[in-house]
């Protein structure tokens, strides 16, 4: 995304929309999910139907009342299974797929995490497309959460682009995917941030070589899980 940023550096017109959705795993539609898994991957359909063919029960019990209340969950992916992630993306390729052909310029998707970019009357057609077709599969756009980052924030097609949208938020440069996005003032401000964190973690005297608990925590935080 950054070097097709560069690309059109020049181009007012261009920019990048991040999409927020909302509820993400907990909204998918679980009917279109197994139907989709089935005709995607059919060695497993078996399996993933097993795990998804009843409602999971969620039993609470208040103290002060004898019989509980149960909440049946009967839209999603739950949460901590292994095959969540796998199972998301292909409940969703569909929607990728007819995304794809509707309009030109790269779109990534990361789970339920979505850019787009392109000039802005493309975005605003594929995004009237994300609101209409999205809620069939589950995924639900709320565009007034998104954010254009584009390299100028007062046009008027950027600030017609932002009223049609009721879009909160248009910057210059923003965090994307656990990295910095655009203009290198923000790469510099993003940086110096990060090491900001690693010295409050650190301390002004640094790691004690005997501390496990400090050791383990910095490990924990910026460093991939260890599997035994």
């Amino acid at each position: 995304m950054q070097e097709l940023f560069n690309e059109h550096k020049n181009d007012d017109d261009w920019g990048i929309l991040l999409v927020n959705a909302a509820n993400g795993f907990n909204a998918l539609n679980r009917k279109a999910m197994l139907w989709n898994v089935r005709h995607l991957w059919p060695r497993g359909a078996r399996f993933v139907f097993n795990c998804y063919k009843y409602c999971p029960q969620l039993v609470l019990q208040h103290a002060r009342e004898k019989l509980p209340y149960i909440l049946l969950s009967r839209e999603g992916i739950t949460q901590g299974d292994p095959l969540s992630m796998f199972v998301y993306a292909l409940a969703l390729l569909p929607l990728v797929r007819k995304l794809e052909d509707f309009t030109t310029g790269p779109q990534l998707w990361y789970a339920n995490n979505l850019a787009k970019g392109s000039n802005l009357q493309n975005i605003q057609k594929w995004l009237d497309k994300v609101c209409k077709i999205g809620p069939g599969f589950g995924y639900f756009p709320e565009p007034e959460k998104c954010i254009l980052v584009t390299k100028n924030t007062d046009t008027s097609n950027v600030l017609g682009f932002k009223a049609r949208n009721n879009i909160r938020k248009i910057v210059t440069g923003n965090r994307y995917l656990g990295g910095p996005l655009v203009e290198e003032h923000y790469v510099e401000s993003y940086i110096e941030d990060k090491l900001n964190d690693w010295k409050g973690d650190i301390g002004p005297r640094g790691l004690h070589p005997n501390s496990q608990s400090s050791t383990e925590r910095i490990l924990h935080r910026y460093l991939p899980k260890r599997i035994n």
